[in-house]
């Protein structure tokens, strides 16, 4: 690791070094600029602020806040403050997904990003955005798992898809929800209700299991089973199962 700045304060009797006036740190894995840093030789911590960009050099990520800690021992930097974290195109350096929350934690190791409070990411392919507390980012992978309750969004569909936790593999563009899972869609109001749900996204089909419920308004059905698959964009659901052992078929009027 090089640090590099136009001022620098050396406290032996602390172990700290003060670069001022924009330095920039240097690594095998990424570059850093900030306003001013300290770097503990003791702890192996470099503590940076105000106007901070670090840039991975691969994958090509970029991580934007005004507090961070790069723990060189671990590997890991730490943002404390609210954080932008920004994965790009290696074809064209355009971004594929956009991330924001109150505190993140990278694992330069692992290859992972975990974000906590008031987290949003963005995904230009497949089109979603997610909402949660908690989520863990494998940015190679690029899968995205949430351990706490969290909200999916497709705009162009207007269908909204919320669970206990989840995961979602944008490479296959596959979202796994379960716990509490409803599916809502916005146009047409219909919803339904499971356990667990697979949602695949460039079909936009639904599959759901257990404890299942499906709702429409538009001819209005209330149906129960324990399981269903369909599109809710089009009120085509079918859903399989419930206490006569019976299939059901909901479609619109043609």
């Amino acid at each position: 690791m090089v640090l590099r700045g136009q001022e620098a304060q050396w406290q032996p009797e602390t172990n700290l070094l003060t670069l001022r006036d924009r330095p920039t740190g240097s690594h095998k894995k990424l570059q850093v600029v900030a306003k001013e840093s300290h770097y503990n030789s003791r702890t192996q911590v470099v503590e940076l602020a105000g106007q901070i960009v670090v840039t991975l050099k691969s994958p090509s990520l970029q991580l934007k806040s005004e507090h961070v800690f790069w723990e060189l021992k671990t590997d890991k930097i730490i943002s404390d403050r609210p954080t932008q974290l920004v994965q790009f195109e290696p074809k064209n350096n355009t971004v594929s997904e956009q991330v924001t929350a109150q505190r993140v934690e990278v694992d330069l190791e692992q290859d992972t990003a975990h974000f906590q409070q008031q987290v949003n990411l963005i995904s230009v392919k497949p089109a979603v955005e997610i909402a949660g507390s908690s989520l863990t980012w494998q940015y190679n992978n690029r899968l995205i798992v949430a351990d706490k309750p969290v909200q999916l969004f497709h705009p162009q569909e207007q269908l909204t898809v919320t669970g206990n936790r989840g995961q979602l593999d944008l490479k296959r563009e596959v979202a796994t929800l379960e716990g509490g899972v409803k599916g809502l869609n916005q146009r047409n109001q219909s919803q339904l209700y499971a356990d667990r749900l697979t949602w695949q996204i460039p079909t936009q089909i639904l599959e759901a299991e257990g404890h299942v419920t499906y709702a429409q308004s538009d001819p209005p059905a209330n149906l129960k089973g324990t399981k269903a698959t369909g599109t809710l964009r089009d009120n085509r659901v079918v859903v399989y199962g419930g206490a006569d052992r019976v299939e059901t078929q909901i479609f619109p009027d043609s």
